[in-house]
């Protein structure tokens, strides 16, 4: 999907009293988890198994 489509598709979703900060939550999380699939599929993902050992500190943060 193109920049602008993304763009789009998230100004159609969002409600109409939506601010510009919504906007740019979503788009950074859209970012962001485009980022993490890309990550995937070049292989640099994380067994769950250390995720679920590593949780404990991030949540402590």
């Amino acid at each position: 999907m193109k920049t602008k489509d993304v763009l789009i598709e998230i100004a159609n979703r969002l409600p109409e009293d939506a601010t510009l900060a919504d906007a740019a939550y979503e788009l950074e999380l859209r970012a962001a988890i485009l980022e993490g699939i890309e990550s995937l599929d070049r292989g640099e993902g994380m067994p769950l198994e250390e995720v679920e050992k590593m949780l404990p500190q991030w949540i402590s943060k």
